[in-house]
């Protein structure tokens, strides 16, 4: 009885082996099958840039004083440099135009050895020589007078070019700066030529007030 059980128990091992195989290569093809149709499909991270974060972040800044402020044009960093700023003329000095220019310097007692069509054709000149010698000439004398016979502006210009190592008919370059010494000692040979004097400080050839 016992030998006849053994028997039947290995006889059936196989078939419930073969069982066992069928039944999980068909939970196996049932698992696939569901995949495929997406019952697993994994779980999506939410879209970055659609969160509440990321869309605050994008949103354009609010109206209001700050954000105008923020918002505003700059100026650019390599702007041109007017003859104000670059002669170092004060507001009145820098806003003038040619011939107020002129009348300026007249009232300081600075002439020129040539008429006024003339003169005012050599300060429209491109490179500006005249007009920033004759800017900064004003400046330096700020509303005093010059004594004696008006020095010529011409004759000015002359000796500040000597000065500064250039023939006294050249030009300056775009971006040269008024030396103001040399500009106060061309002031004063241009006035010693003039008069005949040998003056050598500025203030030897100003008017007391």
């Amino acid at each position: 009885m016992g030998e006849q059980t053994a028997q039947n128990w290995w006889q059936t091992l196989p078939g419930i082996m073969t069982a066992a195989a069928g039944c999980v290569s068909a939970i196996t093809a049932l698992i696939i099958a569901l995949h495929q149709v997406g019952l697993f499909k994994p779980d999506e991270k939410p879209d970055v840039a659609s969160s509440p974060a990321a869309v605050l972040a994008a949103a354009p800044p609010a109206a209001g004083p700050q954000a105008a402020v923020t918002n505003a044009p700059q100026a650019p960093v390599d702007a041109p440099v007017t003859d104000s700023v670059q002669d170092g003329a004060p507001g009145r000095l820098g806003a003038l135009d040619d011939k107020a220019l002129l009348q300026e310097l007249d009232h300081a007692n600075v002439h020129y050895s040539v008429d006024q069509t003339t003169m005012l054709g050599w300060l429209a000149d491109e490179d500006r020589t005249f007009r920033r010698i004759s800017r900064a000439s004003a400046r330096l004398l700020n509303g005093k007078r010059v004594k004696g016979n008006a020095p010529d502006l011409d004759v000015i210009k002359y000796h500040y070019l000597e000065a500064i190592g250039l023939d006294g008919g050249g030009q300056l370059t775009a971006d040269a700066r008024i030396d103001d010494a040399k500009l106060r000692q061309a002031i004063i040979a241009a006035f010693n030529d003039k008069n005949g004097t040998s003056a050598r400080r500025m203030e030897g050839i100003i008017e007391p007030r």
